[in-house]
């Protein structure tokens, strides 16, 4: 069935439903609107994989959406799967130019952050007005509680030494094994 709010989907023409009895027809045959889920699976989410240009403001509120209206055990699945897609909008705190990037690269723009980061300038934050407003204040918390779980920082990331800098890296930048090998080895991250 049509639905002005969900298209790229082959629909019944919007004539043939204005007649009551065929609408009601082809309802008896189990035709419906395509769902959220239906469409962020299968048409928004494949676009991600493409080296295709688009606009992705319309997805966050989808993607949102669906979030809040997902079950406790699909939401682990929902997430994962939107973790690497380049939908959230953000900026360096010192310029306007917005950008499109992860949840895992992004830091909340709070001033502590945003001093934190202040000489590297080239921090991302993420635009969480427009999204706030987008929301509506009745949604901020639930809105926080995706942003996290996608991955957006609310602290400042530790690098993981291991895996992030080989040690030849930082034996460069003036680390040597004396007495830091067993600390900097074993420390949580």
């Amino acid at each position: 069935m049509p639905d002005d709010d969900i298209d790229g989907y082959t629909t019944v023409s919007k004539e043939l439903l204005s007649n009551k009895d065929t609408r009601e027809f082809i309802e008896k045959f189990g035709i419906t609107k395509p769902s959220l889920r239906d469409e962020i699976y299968n048409k928004i989410l494949p676009r991600y994989n493409t080296n295709e240009g688009f606009d992705t403001t319309p997805h966050f509120m989808k993607f949102f959406r669906y979030f809040k209206e997902c079950t406790n055990q699909d939401v682990g699945d929902f997430i994962q799967l939107l973790v690497d897609k380049s939908f959230l909008k953000c900026s360096t705190a010192a310029a306007d130019t917005v950008y499109r990037c992860r949840a895992r690269d992004i830091y909340l723009p709070t001033d502590e952050l945003k001093a934190w980061f202040e000489p590297k300038s080239d921090r991302m934050f993420l635009k969480l007005d427009e999204y706030r407003k987008a929301v509506g204040e009745k949604d901020w918390t639930r809105l926080d509680e995706f942003l996290v779980q996608l991955g957006v920082a609310k602290l400042p990331r530790i690098l993981n030494s291991r895996t992030d800098l080989g040690w030849h890296d930082l034996k460069r930048s003036g680390w040597t094994t004396e007495g830091h090998t067993h600390a900097f080895n074993d420390r949580a991250h």
